[in-house]
């Protein structure tokens, strides 16, 4: 009798936790399909500029940049980014590099882009003794000039169109931030990678979207836009978050994002999956904590614009963002 009643509430536990995840993955699809439920969804996920025949349309560019560029012990990247930085088809921009101040090798590299390029890149020191990414963000803060300030990495590759979409966005939807999506590319490494660039493609492609239309974008640590006076404003980025692109302080602001249609050759996002199993372990949990850590101070009382209910989103252009082979 007693075997029964376990064998009974057994079953019972199996049957709920199939539908607990029935419902988990049912939910999970219709939000990895939310950009193609109707041809409606589709063009609102698109970009807002493109022209009926698929080509882009650039606007005149009317807002200046400054694009930051924190680099930690990544010499033999950080020549190729700046160089590739200082060829995007814009009028108005400004690259800052930063460097740790106990990085000399990088600081090396940094300061030769700035000597071939006098007018466009600049070189900041971090001297903070305990080196983040929000912290060397915050170290370049207060030099930059241009109106809107964006953050890469140092081994990101960029295509020359950029600015100019991102320049055309902002003045069309009105956003205090834009946040571009990221897509993996190195699908043909291994079986967790090419899982891992599907998940970043239906993300940013889609789910995204969804979020955005609920009210809540989050932010991401690349290819992310924001205005500078809203940076000021909020006191720019948390220096004790891990998630570096949460920005501190209170208030709302108008957030953008979106994709850039995927069959215009250029202008597809990338990035690659850490090589080392380790790495990806590590980076994932980093991510979580920080976000985690971020909204208990949001729930405190000390809001963080960062993907909360604070943000109201429309939908907008992904910027292109790639990483060069190895990486």
């Amino acid at each position: 009798m007693g075997g029964q009643v376990v064998e009974h509430w057994l079953l019972a536990f199996l049957a709920a936790d199939t539908l607990l995840f029935l419902a988990v993955a049912t939910t999970t699809l219709c939000w990895m399909l939310y950009a193609w439920w109707t041809p409606t969804a589709t063009q609102r996920t698109g970009f807002p500029g493109d022209s009926p025949d698929g080509a882009p349309d650039q606007g005149r560019p009317r807002l200046t940049f400054s694009l930051i560029v924190p680099a930690r012990h990544e010499h033999q990247v950080l020549a190729q980014t700046l160089a590739t930085l200082a060829q995007l088809d814009h009028p108005r921009f400004e690259v800052i590099a930063v460097v740790g101040h106990d990085d000399p090798i990088t600081r090396q590299v940094a300061l030769a882009a700035a000597r071939r390029h006098p007018d466009l890149v600049r070189v900041v020191v971090d001297h903070h003794r305990a080196k983040t990414k929000p912290k060397a963000l915050n170290s370049a803060l207060p030099v930059c000039r241009g109106e809107v300030v964006g953050v890469f990495d140092a081994e990101d590759e960029v295509a020359p169109g950029l600015l100019r979409q991102v320049d055309l966005l902002f003045q069309r939807s009105g956003a205090g931030v834009v946040q571009g999506g990221v897509q993996l590319m190195n699908y043909r490494s291994s079986w967790w990678a090419l899982r891992n660039v599907l998940e970043y493609y239906f993300w940013f492609r889609s789910r995204l979207h969804f979020q955005a239309s609920q009210g809540v974008v989050t932010l991401g640590g690349n290819t992310v836009f924001v205005r500078r006076d809203l940076l000021v404003a909020v006191g720019g980025w948390d220096p004790e978050c891990l998630a570096e692109t949460v920005i501190s302080g209170s208030g709302s602001a108008h957030a953008a994002c979106g994709w850039r249609s995927p069959t215009t050759r250029g202008w597809r996002p990338g990035r690659r999956l850490p090589s080392a199993w380790r790495r990806c372990c590590g980076s994932g949990p980093a991510g979580t904590k920080g976000s985690c850590r971020c909204c208990a101070k949001a729930t405190g009382g000390a809001c963080r614009l960062a993907g909360s209910a604070a943000w109201r989103c429309t939908p907008w252009a992904c910027p292109s963002c790639r990483r060069p082979p190895g990486r």
